[in-house]
């Protein structure tokens, strides 16, 4: 489906790394290269995402709830420059220990995107959470994203596709925390830079989807022990295991 998404870049060739991925998906794209044209953007109507990447991206989203923007948002997380640039790819920049970047107290739904060759995944999954509104549903999504941040503070130079509005302490309260970290630690030592991870939800469940892993068999036998202490299950959807499903068992009854 075409959606219209405005990328908020001032950096003109990361606005064009962008616009060209998602033009290149069929979506009608716009940029801006400060705040004061989001804003203005927004207030005119039509769009449906806003890719965020401004030295002001806190105060962009307080405006955009204050205008009541009813899409999501992507906030770039990442420091990137374009191959004929030097090809410069840096970790994610994560926030404090035990915590993250919320816009769930903004008003607005938004994303966390360590990787600029999955923006296209990104503007449909913060699209997700924004019409999921309230309720059973979006706790489910955050629970969804909570999984997502962890697990980008053990594999950085991983693309985690999922929204964040949800705190890690949702985790830690509804699975073992020691379990849960082992499988962590599992999953990171066979994902790495060129691979995607993306979250799905189904119930109480959440499912770390996997492709592009390394060849393991040791490091992915790890991935499945650990799933069992959790009580949970491996699914491998590629018979080297370079793509699986890790399927988490993860109740609601705990949130807060």
């Amino acid at each position: 489906m075409t959606r219209r998404v405005l990328i908020a870049e001032d950096d003109g060739a990361v606005a064009a790394h962008l616009e060209q991925q998602l033009a290149g998906l069929g979506h009608d794209v716009v940029v801006a290269a400060s705040g004061g044209e989001v804003i203005g953007q927004v207030l005119a109507g039509g769009i449906d995402v806003v890719v965020l990447d401004l030295p002001d991206n806190d105060r962009v989203r307080r405006d955009l709830s204050a205008a009541e923007f009813g899409g999501g948002v992507v906030v770039i997380d990442t420091v990137w420059a374009p191959e004929h640039l030097g090809g410069v790819r840096l970790p994610p920049i994560t926030g404090d220990e035990g915590g993250t970047t919320s816009a769930a107290d903004e008003g607005v739904p938004a994303l966390h995107l360590h990787d600029l060759d999955h923006v296209g995944e990104a503007v449909e999954q913060v699209l997700e959470l924004a019409q999921a509104g309230s309720g059973v549903e979006r706790e489910e999504l955050d629970v969804a994203a909570t999984v997502a941040y962890v697990l980008s503070r053990y594999a950085p130079g991983t693309h985690m596709a999922g929204p964040t509005t949800g705190g890690v302490q949702v985790i830690v309260a509804t699975l073992d925390p020691v379990a849960f970290e082992e499988f962590l630690v599992a999953v990171s030592e066979v994902v790495g830079v060129g691979s995607s991870v993306r979250l799905e939800h189904d119930g109480g469940k959440v499912a770390v989807v996997v492709t592009g892993a390394r060849r393991d068999p040791a490091a992915l036998e790890a991935v499945r022990t650990s799933l069992a202490v959790l009580g949970g299950r491996l699914v491998l959807t590629d018979e080297h295991g370079e793509a699986f499903s890790a399927q988490v068992p993860v109740g609601l009854s705990a949130w807060e």
